[in-house]
Parts: C-alpha cells; structure tokens; sequence
C-alpha cells in the first residue's frame, strides 16, 4: 500500500502547547504507512498581499508541502472565541493558491469548551475550498490532564480517539468510505416513572413523541442507540430496582443489540464502561435527550463534553420538573429546563432542535 503524506499544523507556538503535543502524538501512533510532518509557523513572516508573488523561503516551503501531501492535519487554540492569529496568518498565505483546493482536513480540537474557534476554523477553510472530513474530527480533553507527549501516547482514551480520527482520515483519502460521522442516539432515564403524576409539574408535553421519532429515524438509517436507565440506591425512589416506575416506557424499549447502560447516579459515565465502548464503537458523537434536563441529562452531558464527545442536546427531546430555587423561589419547569440548557451551550455541548437533529442522522 503506498505511504500516506499528512502536512500537520499547530496554531500554538508556546513550548508546552497542547495542539503541538496532540500532533506529536499523533506522529509517534501513526503506523508506518502514515507519514506525518508538523510544519514550524514560528517564523512565518505576517501576510501581506502585496509580497505574495515575492513571498519568503518559508511560504514556498509551506505551499510546496501541502501541494505534495495527500491530507492537512490541523489543531488549533481558541483565544478571546476566534482562531489564534498564527494559524490563520498560514492560511491567509494559502488563500489565493491552488494547493489548498479540495484538500482533504482532519481538526483537532485539544478543549471539548472551544466551540467557537471550531467554527470560525470550519468556515475559513471551506470558504478556501478545503475538504473537512468530518469523520475525521478529534475532540479531547487536554485542557488540565497535565500529559505530555508520552502521556498522550500512554492514555488509551486520548490515544484511542488520535488513533481512530487518523484512521478515518485516511479512509477517507483512499476513497475508502464516505467521510460520514457515526452518531449515537442517547435516551436518558425514559422509564415509567417519568411519566407518573408523583414525579411532579412538567415541561415539554411533545417530548416523548419527539425522541419516539428521532429513535425510529435513528434505527432506520442503522446508527447506534444508546438506552440509560435509572436505578435508585434509595427504597422510597419511583426508580428503585424491582418495581413497575423503573422499567422503560414501552415507546423505549431497546431492541437487540442496542446498548444498555444502567446507572445510580446522574452521570451514566460514572461507574459505567460507557466511554470505552463509545471508544471501541468509534463512536464521536453524541445526540442526547431524555429526562431530567437539568440532573441526569446535565450531568451526563458535562462528562461527554469533557471527555471529548462531539455532543449535541435536542432541547424540544428533554423535559424537567418545576422546583425551587437555592433562594426558595419557585422555579417553573421550563425555567428550570431553560437554565439547564444555557449551562451546556457552548461549553460542553450544541443545543439544537427537532429538524437539525433529524439531519445528524
């Protein structure tokens, strides 16, 4: 099998940056049939279109190796929301070229809470007609893990995801596959007791017909379900195990082979093989409803962004229960559901509704 040629670049240039280890690392996991070259931007001169016919040694070295290479490898910070100046001062030296054109892209985010530099990176390079191969993306968590490269290279999570983007990536070169993204339906705690009157006021009416048709589009287009369930620790609970409020509603029931994970606390990735199998399934993405918006579904939605999980909420597909605030004052459902979602949005997930999550499928 001829070598793949990936072109990697960092939009960091401090010493201990997060993006040049991931890149590092990556390097070091790629198997011998994949060559990874990190390009130095540290002395890149600053864009100016009068001197592009004139440009330095440097430019011409850059666009010589991305005109060469089979895939552009990208990791890149987000400072004050927008991308760092480095990376886009490269890309601006790269605008008005033909190197760029149709190039296959791998993004690697190294903080799951970097949403806005993800997007403003995304619209740039499509704008320059560059191929994002969106099975491709690799989100983690290095933000506070304090690992170096080694480290990286030693974390069967964070390694398992490089290794698992790259792979895709090059799929994706070889024509292989489609550059398509696996998405997991997640329902959170549907079980009869949710439905019982002693689980309290409500919002969100619509919900379970919602997540009902999100399950069936799900199971038609052959994407993986995922099926948390609720079991209390305390006798009095509507969710302790034995009794008819802990089984799942009828409209929930898993089908076989689908993924059951049972839980007794909110996080379904506490004390859960959860991430691993996510892992194992190369599963990136997340599409998550249920209830209660503001326990469980938060809860578990924090983990996943946390984790690197590429998460999206479906705001009209989870519901919550009226209740008072630290203060005593009553909170109504909808407040409580409201606030809950505006904690996760943009920080650790993407708050969409019905129709866009119909399209993740």
């Amino acid at each position: 099998m001829e070598k793949i040629r990936l072109l990697a670049l960092s939009g960091s240039l401090r010493e201990a940056s997060f993006n040049t280890s991931a890149l590092t690392a990556l390097s070091l996991l790629a198997p011998d049939s994949i060559e990874i070259s990190i390009f130095p931007l540290h002395d890149m001169p600053l864009f100016n279109p009068d001197k592009e016919d004139e440009s330095s040694p440097l430019v011409k070295d850059l666009k010589a190796m991305l005109a060469s290479a089979d895939g552009l490898i990208i990791a890149s910070p987000e400072y004050a929301h927008g991308v760092s100046g480095v990376i886009k001062n490269a890309l601006d030296w790269l605008v008005s070229g033909h190197e760029f054109v149709d190039k296959p892209i791998m993004l690697i985010n190294t903080s799951p809470r970097a949403s806005h530099a993800q997007a403003s990176l995304r619209e740039i390079l499509t704008t320059m007609s560059g191929k994002l191969i969106d099975s491709a993306h690799v989100s983690i968590p290095l933000l506070g893990a304090q690992l170096d490269v080694q480290g990286i290279t030693k974390d069967s999570g964070i390694a398992g995801a490089l290794k698992a983007g790259l792979g895709k990536f090059c799929q994706a070169i070889r024509g292989e596959e489609e550059s398509s993204t696996t998405t997991a339906l997640m329902i959170i705690d549907m079980q009869k007791g949710m439905s019982w009157p002693q689980a309290g006021i409500r919002n969100n009416p619509n919900a379970e017909q919602d997540m009902a048709e999100l399950l069936a589009h799900c199971r038609q287009q052959n994407q993986p379900v995922i099926h948390v369930r609720h079991h209390s620790t305390e006798p009095d609970s509507l969710f302790w195990p034995e009794q008819e409020g802990v089984e799942p509603q009828s409209a929930f029931l898993p089908l076989k082979g689908e993924k059951v994970v049972v839980k007794s606390v909110p996080d379904a990735f506490a004390h859960s093989d959860l991430e691993v199998w996510l892992r194992k399934q190369s599963i990136d993405r997340l599409l998550v409803v249920g209830v209660s918006t503001n326990n469980s579904v938060e809860s578990t939605v924090r983990s996943a962004g946390n984790l690197g999980f590429n998460t999206f909420v479906v705001a009209n597909a989870c519901f919550a229960f009226e209740k008072e605030d630290f203060d005593g004052q009553h909170r109504s459902a909808q407040e409580v559901h409201a606030m809950s979602l505006a904690n996760l949005d943009g920080e650790y997930a993407t708050v969409i509704k019905q129709e866009e999550a119909l399209s993740l499928f």
